[in-house]
């Protein structure tokens, strides 16, 4: 069974490339929020769950290239974390 949801949340901070602290995401070159991202969980029987993180706007090639997928269990709830 596959979800699809809207991932919300305030945008926050992103590491630079370099790794050396934080920077704003819009100083980074970063243009889109964290809210502009869904998400979708599929279920396995024999297997742990996975959810793949994506822009809902990109298509074919951007779409493949803008995607994140882990076990289900290994993201957290921002909230919870913070």
């Amino acid at each position: 069974m596959a979800t699809d949801s809207p991932l919300d949340g305030t945008g926050g901070d992103h590491k630079n490339e370099s790794g050396a602290g934080r920077v704003p995401a819009e100083s980074n070159g970063a243009r889109r929020r964290i809210r502009d991202l869904r998400h979708e969980v599929v279920s396995y029987p024999d297997a742990p769950d996975r959810c793949t993180i994506f822009p809902p706007d990109a298509t074919g090639v951007a779409r493949m290239s803008t995607w994140l997928t882990a076990d289900h269990d290994a993201f957290v709830d921002l909230a919870t974390v913070r």
